[in-house]
């Protein structure tokens, strides 16, 4: 992604984390995961910022379906650098949204 300028800290002067916040990254991984797979974001499940830059993983709605339990999910793992922008991705896992929530009730 491109016409993020948001600098760092390293870039502003400082040698600490990351400006950019974890909120902004993961609306940044969204947009962008959506940009690139074609698909529906669903949801951010995990988000840490590693020496090589932000790890993210999401959901994404690859088929909808009627009901909504039937859904199929894939999830996906980017990294985007500490701009915002994606530097690699792949998909890790793909499901039905029942599954996901069997998943849950499980580890409840």
């Amino acid at each position: 992604m491109t016409g993020h300028k948001t600098p760092t800290s390293a870039q502003a002067g400082g040698a600490g984390p990351p400006i950019m916040s974890g909120a902004d990254i993961a609306k940044l991984a969204k947009d962008e995961m959506s940009k690139l797979t074609g698909l529906q974001p669903d949801s951010v499940c995990g988000l840490r910022h590693e020496s090589d830059g932000w790890h993210v993983t999401l959901d994404m709605v690859e088929l909808e379906r009627i009901p909504q339990s039937s859904d199929v999910l894939d999830t996906y793992e980017a990294i985007l650098d500490d701009q915002g922008n994606v530097v690699n991705y792949q998909r890790t896992r793909r499901f039905s949204r029942a599954d996901s929530l069997s998943d849950k009730a499980v580890e409840a």
